[in-house]
């Protein structure tokens, strides 16, 4: 598909089966026009959404989406925060320190004790989401003077 005729890229990272998120981080988001939509689907689906942990680091410009955003297409990468219904923060800390010791390890295998819930939300979230921006008049685009927003432009993509 060529990039002009992609409306929007939303990259859904790892997510621990730690039962049901209470919120959401999404690093890019509000760079886009698709910002509102995202906050208002966020908020009925009870997710809080969170700033990036650490914005300095320049996660935006190594996770998976970058290869979409480069090329002018509007990208953003969703992962589950670190609220997690009926568990105190000192559990979920422990419980995703142990498990990303295992990610994209030979020992990253099925957790039988793992409330698998929050796949599950972030599945219907992203499907909502997906949707959304699918039922939109025009393609998403980037914010005004966004680094982005001249790749998409002179694709024709508006």
């Amino acid at each position: 598909m060529p990039a002009e005729r992609i409306s929007l890229n939303l990259n859904f990272v790892s997510y621990y089966p730690l039962g049901i998120p209470k919120s959401v981080s999404a690093s890019g988001y509000n760079r886009t026009d698709f910002g509102p939509v995202f906050e208002r689907t966020a908020a009925e689906f009870g997710l809080k959404i969170l700033p990036p942990t650490f914005p300095d680091h320049g996660g935006y410009f190594r996770s998976d989406h970058f290869s979409f955003a480069k090329v002018g297409v509007p990208a953003f990468s969703i992962n589950a925060g670190s609220d997690f219904e009926g568990h105190p923060q000192e559990w979920i800390t422990e419980q995703r320190q142990r498990l990303g010791k295992t990610y994209h390890q030979p020992n990253d295998e099925f957790w039988p004790e793992g409330d698998y819930r929050c796949p599950a939300v972030m599945a219907r979230f992203g499907l909502a989401l997906g949707y959304r921006a699918a039922a939109l008049p025009k393609l998403v685009q980037w914010k005004a003077g966004d680094e982005f927003e001249a790749a998409r432009k002179s694709q024709g993509m508006h």
